[in-house]
């Protein structure tokens, strides 16, 4: 791009019919922002805003479906199986959801220290991984096979 003088003396740059530099610049970011917002309104926001549609309207799987509002929401809150069900998930959720992570982090742990023994629980640790993959691969290599 060529400098150019202005009316008042100071050197600017051309501007082609893209604009300026701070143009694309801010044109270029959006461009690669757009297929993360396309993707997330697509699979995530379109369908959040469907269930709060449908869960203000009886929704049979044919005929009319009309607006009921909350009445959904209030009948579900009477409901035994609903309210047994939500209690039994916050508890599995605030007890066996931590006990799960501690456990997983102590094993890491054992995992990345220098003790005597650790060579064998990493075996034993990760032969359950391996075998998964050698087994894929085998398959696979099988299937693929040009000698059947």
């Amino acid at each position: 791009m060529g400098i150019a003088k202005d009316m008042s003396g100071a050197h600017s740059r051309k501007r082609g019919w893209w604009g300026s530099h701070r143009t694309r610049h801010a044109l270029t970011g959006y461009l690669f922002v757009f297929p993360a917002v396309f993707l997330n309104s697509a699979f995530i926001l379109l369908p959040l805003v469907m269930t709060l549609w449908i869960s203000v309207h009886h929704w049979p799987p044919l005929g009319e479906r009309p607006f009921v509002g909350m009445k959904n929401y209030l009948e579900i809150v009477h409901d035994e199986v609903f309210t047994y069900s939500f209690w039994f998930t916050t508890k599995y959720t605030l007890l066996v959801t931590p006990a799960i992570f501690i456990t997983a982090m102590a094993l890491a742990l054992l995992v990345d220290q220098r003790l005597r023994g650790v060579v064998a629980f990493r075996t034993i640790y990760f032969i359950p991984v391996v075998i998964g993959f050698v087994t894929a691969g085998l398959i696979f290599r099988w299937i693929f096979s040009s000698e059947i």
